[in-house]
């Protein structure tokens, strides 16, 4: 197998078991589905989530083990948080919308060098 075929195979299989990792349970009424994501040098682990549309979402963002702030952005679903290096934050939000949306790292270089998640909102 060609190093570029085997590279895309492990790659595909590692999104895979990360997206059914961290597939979440509808919440009970008012309750949040809590979620942790950690922030390393270049990449969100897991690197995707599924939620559901209408149910609230609590997200921290551990960077304890990153040396650089970090960032994820989110336009579509009003989605902007900071942590610096060392820290962790949490916060909460309610996807309104269903479909598959980009996670980015906004610092400079950090989308570039590969610090783009996914988060994908089921019905």
């Amino acid at each position: 197998m060609s190093k570029n075929l085997y590279a895309v195979v492990v790659m595909t299989l590692i999104v895979l078991l990360a997206g059914t990792a961290c597939q979440s349970k509808p919440a009970a009424a008012g309750a949040a589905v809590t979620i942790t994501i950690a922030t390393t040098e270049f990449k969100f682990m897991p690197d995707t989530l599924a939620v559901h549309a209408g149910e609230r979402v609590q997200v921290t963002l551990d960077n304890t083990k990153g040396t650089l702030k970090h960032d994820m952005h989110q336009p579509e679903l009003n989605i902007h948080v900071e942590v610096e290096a060392g820290k962790r934050t949490t916060f909460e939000f309610i996807p309104s919308k269903v479909g598959t949306f980009d996670l980015i790292c906004d610092v400079p270089g950090h989308r570039d060098a590969g610090m783009v998640g996914k988060l994908v909102v089921q019905p």
